[in-house]
């Protein structure tokens, strides 16, 4: 089911009417905005982020609200509180701290490019650290990288390695 309400822009700090849905899985309730995970890159799987996908009702509060009152019938919002179908989760692909490893371990391989997306929980440096371990990735990945970029959307991290 669908819901409606306003989402905060925090790059604009405005308020914008928009709609996201309320899903059920295996007897869960999830929180899913596919607007807000679009980056508007037609083909390119690189820009499609995850960070709104199966989320919790904690997490779509920070920045989202619900509308109180509507002109049409609507079901009743149901607590989202199951992460089993949260990307992140599912794919384990949730860091408190930068690990070669554990990023090595998220990668998808393109060609001759690598694409690492995560979820990061911590507060270190993520530049800061790739410069002093780009070695460790390079041997984590087994592959001959020499450049990396890093796209953020909130606490989502995407990592192109070529």
């Amino acid at each position: 089911s669908m819901v409606e309400g306003v989402s905060i822009n925090y790059a604009t700090s405005s308020y914008e009417n928009h709609a996201w849905n309320f899903i059920k899985i295996n007897g869960n309730y999830y929180f899913t905005d596919v607007t807000w995970d679009d980056a508007g890159e037609p083909d390119s799987s690189e820009k499609i982020h995850y960070t709104y996908y199966n989320c919790t009702s904690d997490f779509m509060n920070k920045d989202h609200k619900i509308k109180d009152t509507y002109e049409y019938p609507v079901p009743e919002t149901p607590s989202c509180t199951a992460t089993e179908e949260n990307y992140y989760i599912k794919n384990n692909a949730v860091l408190e701290s930068f690990d070669a490893v554990k990023i090595a371990n998220c990668a998808v391989k393109k060609g001759e490019t690598y694409i690492c997306k995560f979820l990061y929980l911590g507060d270190e440096n993520l530049n800061a650290w790739l410069q002093s371990n780009f070695s460790s990735i390079r041997v984590a990945l087994n592959a001959n990288i020499r450049h990396a970029s890093i796209t953020t959307v909130g606490n989502e991290y995407t990592i192109t390695f070529s």
